[in-house]
């Protein structure tokens, strides 16, 4: 599959920041061994492994974190989960909104806070929070 496929209309949606890190890259596997379209964004412009597409934002700044997830909504065709993996948490704060408008969710795991193996487990946690049983996201578009 090109590095730029739009998915399906069902297919779910996840935005990842900093998906070029050990965490980042795990986070995305695991996401994507379970078909989800997966996005990264941070400084890097390079598509990070494990990810479809890289959206270049800076993640400091608030109007850049709103137009990023306006991006990638675009891109994905709708947005269901942000999993933001910075210690500020400027991202997460502004995807609340958008990820709402499909129940999606927004799930923290500050990588500065604990060992690998404690973030692994957060991250698990945060992907079966991210995925309950049974989750199939509803047909929607973005015009």
């Amino acid at each position: 599959m090109p590095r730029w496929t739009m998915p399906a209309d069902t297919t779910p949606s996840v935005l990842i920041s900093d998906p070029h890190s050990e965490l980042g890259q795990y986070v995305a596997l695991r996401f994507a061994r379970e078909g989800w379209f997966v996005m990264g964004c941070g400084r890097d412009p390079e598509v990070a492994r494990f990810t479809k597409a890289q959206l270049v934002a800076d993640l400091e700044n608030p109007d850049d974190c709103v137009r990023t997830l306006a991006r990638a909504a675009q891109r994905a065709n709708g947005l269901d989960v942000v999993v933001d993996l910075r210690d500020s948490s400027l991202l997460g704060d502004a995807a609340v909104p958008v990820v709402a408008v499909v129940a999606g969710r927004v799930v923290r795991i500050p990588q500065g806070r604990g060992t690998t193996d404690e973030l692994i487990e957060r991250a698990e946690q945060a992907w079966l929070q991210a995925k309950p049983h049974g989750w199939q996201r509803v047909a929607h578009h973005s015009h």
